[in-house]
């Protein structure tokens, strides 16, 4: 009868390369949970050494309180971020306003020199016009007092002799030839 049991067992498709199958699929399932070891340490199911068996309440209170250490991490390192960053924002803000006001200070320095040069530039000016009325006077006294002269071989060269006389002048009642 042992027999007729084995035939119909062996019968219905599972041969001894099923069962191999089988059980290599459970070892590896093993192996990707964390080996053989993994079950030493902690027991068969989840039970630890001497100890009880996981629920599923608790492992869910274990996967959420997990979610929330690392939401926590999260948000410490955004805060983290956060304060680096106004840092950094301070620092350029602050360099910026150095900068800001060492081209205020360049620019108030160029208008006082603008300023000096402008008064500097009016005295000049003034000056000028003083010499240019000075000359204008002295060419005008000169006018009066000397007569312009061709000489009498830049009038006619080869012309022959020519003779020029100036005609006398007044100046301050006395006669000038």
């Amino acid at each position: 009868m042992a027999e007729l049991m084995m035939k119909d067992y062996a019968g219905k498709g599972t041969t001894g390369l099923a069962i191999g199958g089988l059980t290599t699929g459970i070892i590896g399932t093993v192996g990707a949970l964390g080996g053989l070891g993994a079950l030493a340490n902690r027991g068969i199911a989840g039970c630890p050494n001497g100890g009880e068996f996981v629920t599923k309440d608790e492992l869910k209170m274990m996967y959420d309180l997990s979610a929330k250490d690392s939401e926590i991490a999260l948000l410490k390192s955004q805060n983290d971020s956060e304060k680096k960053m106004v840092e950094v924002y301070t620092t350029i803000d602050r360099k910026a306003n150095d900068i800001r006001a060492e081209f205020q200070a360049y620019k108030d320095t160029q208008n006082i020199i603008n300023a000096n040069q402008g008064v500097t530039n009016a005295n000049v000016a003034a000056a000028v016009a003083a010499n240019n009325t000075s000359i204008t006077e002295v060419n005008n006294l000169l006018k009066q007092v000397i007569k312009p002269v061709i000489p009498n071989s830049s009038v006619c060269p080869g012309w022959g002799g020519v003779t020029i006389t100036p005609t006398a002048a007044t100046i301050n009642g006395t006669t000038i030839a």
